[in-house]
């Protein structure tokens, strides 16, 4: 075993201390460890250093689902509900959600209460996602799909307690809507190995956040 310390992703030298370690530790494959390890992969997993590697992610498809409009757009396209998006600060209604559209937990995420509140933090953000606020219980739904994308296992869980962003408690609740609303529309998310999904339930609707 071995460490090694490196610049932050997506840094100038990054990439070439990655390549380094690759080459003198003669590795055979690189685990992930977070959302911005996913999304450089998605940059470099074609140069040819890293053809020889096993990378063991969920996937090429994965890169989808690191921006929420992109997620968004998937959603709708498989009828999947959401909550309303609007493209600018203006067009919103009532009470809504801003945050980066590549953004990760609760950083840079404002609850708002009308348009001016909207403005008031747009530019704060670099790729502004504003979306209406869904009020309801909210779901975490595990997966564990095979390699060839079926699904093994799907468990929903009620979010009882979260903290920036992240669910700290949760309680497994096998609503049956739930399940059969996903159980065909699963394996087109084209996702291999553990993954997860978050959706809210509001007057018997589920919309799918990401």
């Amino acid at each position: 075993d071995s460490y090694h310390m490196v610049d932050k992703t997506f840094s100038e030298k990054h990439l070439n201390q990655l390549e380094e370690i690759i080459q003198n530790e003669e590795l055979d494959a690189v685990l992930p460890g977070n959302d911005y390890d996913l999304a450089f992969l998605q940059q470099v997993r074609t140069r040819p250093i890293w053809q020889s590697l096993k990378i063991l992610d969920a996937g090429v498809n994965q890169g989808l689902f690191l921006s929420k409009s992109e997620s968004a757009d998937f959603f709708k396209s498989i009828n999947l509900k959401v909550p309303t998006i609007y493209k600018r600060p203006q067009d919103g209604q009532g009470t809504m959600i801003l945050k980066e559209d590549r953004g990760h937990g609760s950083i840079n995420q404002y609850v708002v209460s009308d348009c001016d509140g909207a403005s008031q933090y747009w530019n704060n953000l670099k790729q502004p996602f504003l979306q209406e606020f869904v009020e309801g219980i909210e779901y975490t739904i595990d997966v564990f799909s095979s390699e060839d994308y079926r699904t093994i296992n799907c468990c929903p869980r009620i979010r009882r307690k979260v903290r920036a962003g992240v669910s700290d408690v949760g309680q497994v609740d096998l609503n049956s809507d739930l399940l059969n609303l996903l159980a065909p529309k699963l394996p087109l998310f084209q996702l291999r190995g553990p993954w997860n999904l978050q959706c809210i339930i509001r007057d018997s609707e589920f919309y799918f956040l990401e």
